[in-house]
């Protein structure tokens, strides 16, 4: 089943909260003293501060325990006790503010629904390909379950039965009021070119000779006078594969001839990446010394960047604003009724 993408980001924890506490150093101490790492707090000593009633929505009362609950099934019970005040009150805020989504949709007719659910899932199950439809089959089969099994299991699950009753609200109440321009389009388009370009890459093989004591010049003279030999031999018409297979101390020689692959400029060496990105097609470079040894490349292929065209990027463009705006709009929405009587929430 799909999830909206506004459930998904308010659920979302942020990553610097969860580096800053997984990463956090530990206090240093007087010399000798014994060194104690406290233990995590449990969700509930970290939410210790809330009230009993956290929210009253449309005359319902959300509990610090559904708060607790909530938070259980989306974050690890360590991650929460590791967490500074500040990040957790935007959690709980996070939570609440789903809870309030959840009662808008109730209000406009739009109630978690078992049977809507599984009605849902069938439709969608009906649209797959036989080859689709196969490989879920056998995701299921692997599970020990049947495919109306599988459906019931998910129609059953409270969860999507709320996830489903919000995207039916968004479709009904917020979608409609959506409208994206073709001059909305090419505007961000523009603004953003410098984005939609493919990225330089290229496909090379290689031969690398390491010295043995990497460092000592002695060493190092001997690599390279290798790697300057095996040159000589490749210019004469030596098979490049078979020289990588015999004499490459990269694990690709013998894998793959010396073929690397595609890489990008971000994730190779720098010597490395302009000496290949120089050469043409087919041409092999002369020795080309990097931080790993002495290499000698051969270029496969090469992706000039390239910048993509306005027709290939409309409907992702249409589709990323679409959503955009969804989630202002249901941000609007929550809190607007944060400030009707609709929805109290307590201080903490």
């Amino acid at each position: 089943m799909k999830v909206t993408k506004t459930m998904l980001a308010l659920l979302a924890l942020p990553m610097v909260a969860i580096a800053t506490a997984q990463n956090a150093p530990v206090p240093t101490m007087a010399p000798g003293a014994k060194q104690i790492q406290a233990a995590p707090k449990t969700i509930a000593e970290a939410l210790k501060f809330l009230p009993e009633t956290v929210m009253i929505v449309n005359g319902k009362k959300v509990t610090k325990t559904d708060v607790i609950n909530d938070l259980k099934k989306i974050v690890p019970e360590q991650i929460v006790g590791m967490l500074p005040p500040a990040q957790l009150k935007t959690m709980v805020m996070n939570v609440l503010d789903l809870r309030i989504m959840i009662a808008l949709a109730e209000k406009d007719g739009f109630k978690p629904n078992a049977a809507a659910v599984k009605a849902k899932l069938q439709a969608e199950l009906a649209k797959l390909t036989p080859d689709q439809k196969k490989m879920l089959e056998a995701r299921v089969k692997a599970a020990k379950k049947t495919i109306p099994q599988f459906i019931d299991e998910i129609a059953k699950n409270p969860e999507a039965q709320k996830e489903y009753a919000i995207e039916n609200w968004i479709a009904a109440k917020i979608m409609p009021s959506i409208k994206i321009t073709d001059e909305d389009v090419l505007k961000f388009y523009n603004a953003n070119k410098a984005r939609f370009v493919t990225p330089e890459a290229i496909e090379a093989s290689h031969i690398l000779i390491q010295p043995e004591k990497p460092g000592d010049k002695a060493s190092e003279a001997k690599a390279e006078a290798k790697a300057k030999a095996i040159l000589a031999q490749l210019k004469q018409g030596a098979d490049f594969g078979l020289l990588a297979q015999t004499e490459s101390a990269c694990p690709s020689g013998k894998r793959s001839k010396g073929a690397l692959g595609k890489m990008s400029k971000e994730n190779i060496d720098k010597d490395f990446w302009n000496a290949a990105f120089a050469l043409k097609k087919g041409e092999i470079s002369g020795v080309v010394k990097t931080q790993f040894g002495y290499h000698i490349i051969r270029l496969d292929n090469k992706t000039v960047a390239t910048p993509i065209k306005f027709d290939e990027l409309k409907n992702d463009i249409i589709e990323h604003l679409k959503g955009m705006a969804v989630n202002q709009k249901v941000k609007a929405a929550v809190d607007a009724a944060k400030k009707s009587g609709f929805v109290k929430i307590s201080k903490f």
